[in-house]
């Protein structure tokens, strides 16, 4: 809950090596225990723009996954223009939207 922090920065957009990629704006949400991020990522190059990344942990950030997952999944990755990302949470439900 913000009492104790870890001595050593946690990277959560775990794509590519620290500096390769972008990641901008992220978006968080807190329900049930449950820490939830959301963001625009240009790890992937191409003629358009971000793609939509999230990661989530289930023990209020005590352990996080190996990997984030990209969200917007109906193109190629930065094929679209995925952008203005939000996100909500309450209890067990997690909504991740954004502009495409």
């Amino acid at each position: 809950g913000g009492a104790s922090w870890s001595s050593s920065a946690l990277r959560l957009d775990l794509g590519d090596a620290p500096g390769a990629s972008t990641s901008l704006r992220p978006q968080i949400a807190i329900a049930a225990g449950a820490i939830h991020v959301a963001w625009e990522d240009r790890r992937t190059t191409g003629s358009f723009g971000p793609d939509v990344y999230a990661i989530s942990s289930q023990d209020g950030g005590a352990t996080w996954p190996a990997s984030d997952v990209r969200l917007d999944v109906g193109s190629p990755p930065a094929q679209a223009f995925a952008t203005d990302v939000r996100l909500a949470a309450e209890g067990a439900f997690v909504c991740v939207v954004w502009e495409d």
